[in-house]
């Protein structure tokens, strides 16, 4: 269940004014005012004369606050103000001497205090659920102790007089009901004395001939004779089941008998109950008379301090000591082992000496009434005037009968055999009494169900015979079974034949001894000794009452401490334990304590289901136990341990709302604070922050903590004041505390972001001063660098801080913390912001390598986001100039294996994108960077870069030949998008050229010849389209078009800085065209041209040169001849056209040989 607390804060502000000191007649007056916010409503009374009166506020009605003031002071009441938006005071209304304050709800609390160094009172009024409960107690609260205020006077005689008038009234029935009870129980102890003596002289005589193997009992004082009580029925719809959930494993049904001292006497029926037929439910009388009902509470109004608890006796077991004066003593009687009354019944012997006789004249059940201290919790006694009684002998149980698991009807309470152990009760026996007023168990309830558990363990076994009710030695439910079921062993000795000294059980002394000792055990943490000595204490026959019950529980109490590092493997000792000192006494008022620790033990084992069952038992039935406030702290603190920290302060808010009396309501709201500050609640933080320092003002000086915890917390809710104080206060109580320099730095920002630079300068420079090395000091040394507090920086923010001069120099205080504290929670924060001023700096190189290295060194800090943002950054500022610079492998390196651009290529933009795509194209990748620019390609078209993916994507299509899916693409484009007059010429270029290297040439040449006339085309395609057209006219043998065209395109493409395959193509259809024309003048001057732009390098040029001399040749120009052919041979020697050129000049030189010599003369 998740509880939250809804606080919100009502101010009653209240000034008094005096007169002006010049005017001392004068009227003061006091001025009202009222302000409605969403979590208060301020009521603000201002006095003129200067100083506040004597005042007064308090609760006066469930939905009623009254405010009065000294008479002496001369204050005139002011007028009501107006109650705009208000949703908790419904009005103002003025009274005698003051003023009310009338709420709409009773759900309320307040609080209320004068304004330091101003004449004002503040009353704080806020919603509260305890509020509602106001006046509820005040009934109990006047019956225990007399009410603090006097009411008014009418009112205090009108009570007075109710309250005479009931208690005569009860008075009166009381007084008749003793007389009827007296009349009763004298009849029928009349009718049974002469068969009760007949019992005791059978009874004494058998119990004389077993004396020789008992121990001697001691002797009871002889009690006065009471009547058989009838057993009262089981509670309505209980049945006799206990009243709260246990395991099934754990539980025993609970015996609704209960027994009265006497014959007819019987304490008040529980809730629930009814008595037997023919015996009226009348309380008993007490030693004073009290208003409260008889049926509802016995013995009437106690004292202040007076704590009503019976002891609950039955008939044989627990007879009131009589008076000597009164009554001579028993005969003694001797009863020996294994009888079933062996051990003497202890509550015949406690206390001899005192006076358990009722005055003369009065008679039945009575309470005494004993006052008790703060830990003393014993119960009143259960006194009783009425004769003894002897049991009938009808009522005994017959040898060898087995023990009924429930006492009949009408039958007395039977005594039953006892088991060895304590085990926990069962649920099918049914032998555990009900309890009156919180009271401890009587004796003869441990005993039942001892009995009862043992006959249903084994069922062959034989019910020992029971005894007479006024024998000494009625056997005890806590003592073993072979104890009292098993003969003596003969001779005295032991079970291993030694001679043994017969020792009897221990008395009521030495068993308080005992307990004490094993509780001392205890105090010092001797856990196995004081488990050793309670569980033997516990098996003593003479144990019983409230000292059996309180060895129980610490039984259980020493079984918690002792497997408390083992819970889960002694669960069921450790439970047991605590269900059977439960089941010892169900009213007894350590149930609670037992229930809790119940709860407790599941929580450790994880069990929470359980355990939140044990806890729903405290929440329901002992809601208002002084401990039941542990319940919610521990569920708490079992959420706070499992990290369920919303749930955790569900519970603690639950605390502190239901139990805000509680003496851990102080540490639970410090933790619900704490927990409210990890979840981020800092609204509700500062509530409780608020409520502690004002309901405990002294807090912080038993946990110096709370100080910084408020602090902190009031610095995010904007409460720099008090803030910068709580941090002053909790520094100057200890100026070296493990805090001190972090708690210096955050009132350095506090002076900040008041716009005090200096004093938030020199805070730092203490800081920094006092605390070098440590974590404040490396803050501090950071502001002062960047003057200012960035402790969540951005780029942007910290581009102006970067931009101031540079004398702060704080990226020596980065690299500083760095390099000397790497290990520090700073150091993250430094190495972001020594990138963030590299990248400043526009050193993005750097400011990517400090990313990498953040994000290897960081990877789980909460810094990686601004560390991948600064790297992307940096790279998309990087990436124009690597590519400008043609250094197109770092980008692709970057691109695929840098962390910060890796993970964020969505991230990317557009004209990184396209530079990326363009990289990949010049590092030979075409497919990637066709698949880099796709997402421009699409039927959307994307302006500028679509074009530019257009351009790309023809180029890697025209290196690869791919005609047809150029074609494709052009259509594609024309059809879907809307292109420029550069583009549309670069489609239909890439069209022509995909028709031409397709075989259909002559469908391109229109395009061709559109585009080579159209000044307005792109110089690079329109020298490209003249290129094409001189290669038709070439191929088509036309020398006219070829010369003009491949002039024209030659001139273009050197314009445009072209393919210089091209131009070269362009030189020698020129040089083509004119040879075969015969304009061999024109031939020679574009060889000319060709040997000028070719390099000798090129393969065409020895060709070239070839063709040339042979123009020259035929020109009958022979020393150019010459000349060229020498120049091949000289400059591509061992070539085919050297070889060729070699020839040639041979066969001209023979030829020339051979001219000479026909043509000499001869002689």
């Amino acid at each position: 269940m998740s509880l939250k607390r809804f606080t919100a804060t009502l101010g009653l502000l209240a000034s008094l004014a005096a007169a002006d000191a010049a005017r001392p007649d004068a009227a003061r007056a006091l001025q009202a005012a009222f302000r409605a916010a969403p979590d208060s409503e301020t009521l603000t009374l201002s006095a003129e004369g200067g100083s506040l009166p004597k005042y007064t506020v308090r609760r006066t009605g469930p939905q009623e606050l009254t405010v009065t003031f000294d008479a002496a002071s001369g204050e005139k009441i002011p007028a009501a103000p107006g109650l705009g938006g208000a949703k908790l005071v419904s009005g103002v209304r003025p009274a005698p001497g003051g003023f009310k304050i009338l709420l709409k709800t009773s759900a309320f609390g307040y609080v209320n205090f004068p304004v330091s160094g101003k004449p004002q009172l503040q009353i704080q009024i806020f919603p509260d659920a305890v509020g509602a409960s106001w006046g509820q107690g005040k009934k109990d609260a006047d019956k225990a102790k007399p009410e603090a205020a006097k009411p008014e006077k009418t009112k205090a005689e009108q009570d007075k007089a109710k309250t005479d008038a009931l208690a005569e009234r009860q008075k009166r029935e009381q007084a008749k009901a003793e007389k009827l009870e007296a009349a009763k129980r004298a009849k029928e102890a009349k009718a049974k004395e002469a068969e009760d003596a007949r019992r005791a002289a059978e009874e004494a005589k058998k119990a004389a001939a077993e004396a020789r193997h008992a121990p001697a009992p001691q002797p009871a004082a002889q009690a006065p004779a009471q009547a058989a009580a009838k057993p009262a029925p089981p509670a309505d719809g209980t049945g006799g089941q206990p009243f709260f959930s246990v395991p099934y494993s754990m539980r025993m049904p609970v015996n609704k008998t209960v027994l009265g001292a006497g014959g007819s006497a019987t304490l008040p029926a529980l809730a629930g109950q009814t008595g037997q037929p023919g015996q009226p439910q009348t309380p008993p009388p007490a030693e004073k008379a009290a208003p409260a009902k008889p049926a509802q509470q016995a013995g009437g109004k106690l004292p202040p301090g007076v704590t009503e608890k019976p002891l609950l006796q039955e008939q044989g077991t627990g007879a009131p000591a009589a008076r000597p004066a009164e009554h001579a003593p028993p005969p003694s009687v001797n009863i020996s082992a294994p009888a079933p009354s062996a051990p003497p019944a202890p509550a015949a012997t406690a206390a001899p000496a005192r006076d358990l006789t009722p005055e003369k004249g009065q008679s039945g059940v009575r309470f005494r009434a004993e006052h008790k201290g703060p830990a003393d919790q014993r119960p009143a006694e259960v006194l009783s005037g009425a004769p003894a009684v002897a049991k009938a002998p009808g009522q005994t149980m017959a040898q060898g009968q087995p023990a009924l698991a429930q006492a009949q009807p009408g039958k007395p309470w039977e005594v039953r055999q006892t088991v060895q152990k304590v085990l926990a009760p069962s649920g099918a026996t049914n032998a555990t009494l009900p309890q009156t007023g919180g009271a401890p168990g009587a004796e003869a309830h441990a005993a039942a169900a001892a009995d009862a558990h043992a006959q249903q363990a084994d069922p062959h076994a034989s019910a020992t015979p029971a005894a007479d009710p006024h024998a000494a030695g009625a056997p005890n439910a806590s003592a073993p079974a072979d104890a009292q079921a098993a003969p003596a062993k003969p001779g005295g000795k032991d079970s291993h034949g030694k001679d043994k000294e017969p020792q009897g059980p221990l008395s009521t002394d030495q068993l308080k001894d005992a307990l004490l000792s094993a509780q001392s055990d205890m105090m010092g943490g001797k856990w196995d000794a004081a488990a050793k000595a309670l569980e033997g204490l516990i098996r003593e026959p003479n144990l019983k009452g409230d000292l059996r019950e309180e060895a129980l529980y610490a039984l259980a109490d020493t079984y918690m401490q002792a497997y408390k590092d083992s819970l889960a493997a002694n669960y069921d000792k450790i439970a047991g334990a605590q269900q059977a000192a439960m089941n010892a006494n169900q009213k007894s008022q350590r149930v609670p304590r037992a229930l809790i620790n119940l709860g407790l033990l599941n929580l450790k084992v994880n069990n929470l289901p359980e355990a939140k069952a044990y806890f729903n038992i405290i929440k329901k039935k002992y809601a208002q136990d002084q401990n039941a406030s542990i319940v919610p702290f521990s569920l708490g603190e079992y959420y706070r341990a499992k990290g369920d920290l919303k749930a955790a302060a569900d519970q603690y808010q639950n605390l502190i709302q239901t139990y805000p009396d509680s003496r851990m309501a102080k540490e639970t709201a410090y933790i619900l604070a704490q927990v409210l500050r990890k979840l981020g609640n800092f609204d509700k933080a500062f509530q409780i922050v608020d409520y502690l320092d004002k309901r405990w003002p002294l807090f912080y000086m038993e946990s110096p903590a709370f100080l910084k915890l408020a602090a902190e917390v009031e610095e995010k809710v904007g409460k720099l004041q008090l803030a910068k104080d709580h941090y002053w206060t909790f520094y100057n109580l200890n100026p070296d505390n493990e805090f001190a320099d972090i708690t210096l730095v955050r009132i350095g920002d506090i002076y900040l972001r008041q716009n005090k630079p200096a004093a938030a300068r020199e805070v730092y420079q203490k800081a920094l001063r006092d605390f070098p090395e440590r974590e404040g000091g490396l803050v501090a040394r950071m502001r002062l660098a960047e003057e200012g507090i960035y402790d969540d920086p951005t780029m942007s923010e910290m581009a102006p801080v970067f931009g101031k001069p540079v004398s702060t120099k704080p990226n020596e205080t980065y690299e500083y913390i760095m390099t000397k504290h790497p290990q520090s929670p700073l150091a993250p924060l430094a190495h972001i912001k020594l990138g963030m001023w590299q990248f400043h700096n526009k050193a993005y190189m750097e400011a990517m390598n400090t990313a990498s290295s953040f994000l290897e060194k960081y990877p789980k800090s909460n810094l990686v986001g601004k560390a991948n943002e600064l790297g992307l950054q940096a790279f998309l500022q990087a990436l124009p100039g690597l590519v400008q610079e043609g250094n197109y492998a770092r980008v692709l390196q970057l691109y695929d294996n840098a962390p910060f651009v890796k993970d964020s290529h969505d991230k990317i933009g557009d004209e990184a994108q396209m530079a990326i795509a363009v990289s990949a194209w010049k590092r030979g990748q075409g497919d990637r960077a066709l698949k880099l620019a796709g997402r421009f390609l699409g039927k959307q078209q994307v302006p500028k870069y679509s074009e530019m993916a257009l351009d790309l994507a023809m180029n890697v299509f025209v290196e690869r030949k791919e005609w047809k899916r150029i074609s494709d693409l052009a259509a594609r484009a024309n059809a879907a998008w809307k292109l420029s007059p550069r583009q549309k010429a670069q489609f239909e270029t890439a069209r022509a050229m995909a028709l031409e290297n397709q075989g259909e040439s002559e469908k391109a040449l229109p395009t061709w010849t559109r585009l080579a006339s159209d000044p307005g085309t792109d110089p690079a395609t329109r020298a490209h389209a003249t290129y094409v057209l001189a290669k038709d006219a070439a191929r088509k043998q036309d020398m006219f078009r070829l010369f003009a065209l491949s002039q024209e395109a030659l001139g273009q493409l050197l314009a445009t800085g072209g393919d210089k395959e091209k131009i070269k193509d362009c030189l020698l259809m020129a040089i083509t065209a004119t040879e075969r024309s015969g304009r061999f003048n024109e031939t020679l001057k574009w060889g000319k041209e060709f040997d000028r732009i070719i390099p000798d390098s090129d393969p065409d040029w020895a060709p070239m040169r070839l063709r040339l001399a042979d123009v020259y040749r035929r020109g009958n120009q022979l020393d150019e001849w010459k000349t060229l052919l020498t120049d091949i041979v000289k400059k591509k020697p061992n070539t085919v056209y050297a070889r060729m050129a070699s020839q040639a000049l041979e066969s001209s030189a023979l030829d020339q040989r051979l001219q000479n010599y026909l043509t000499k003369p001869i002689r």
